[in-house]
């Protein structure tokens, strides 16, 4: 329901930018949270790839050794319901220049 109000409150009084984002921001948090008390739990780590949970979506070049196989970035969360993945987190991934 609030997913709707503010989609026609966006329809309707078409906000700036800025407005917009808040409201679409609020609502993420809103379903996070909702998610959360039902036991779900929403992937958006950083670190060292690991192929059980993550999916690489795109890859950027290592700057430095360290970097290689490291995640860079999270492209869409993942979701993971009492230890099983739902959805693995897809992530933008660093790799060493070869």
């Amino acid at each position: 329901d609030n997913l709707m109000l503010r989609k026609n409150w966006i329809q309707n009084f078409a906000p700036d930018e800025k407005t917009a984002a808040q409201l679409v921001d609020g609502q993420l948090q809103e379903t996070a949270k909702l998610l959360e008390r039902a036991g779900v739990e929403i992937m958006d780590q950083i670190g060292s790839f690991d192929c059980r949970l993550h999916a690489a979506v795109e890859t950027r070049p290592a700057l430095y050794p360290e970097q290689d196989g490291q995640i860079a970035e999270t492209f869409r969360p993942g979701y993971r319901f009492r230890g099983e993945v739902l959805r693995p987190q897809e992530v933008i991934l660093y790799i060493k220049n070869t």
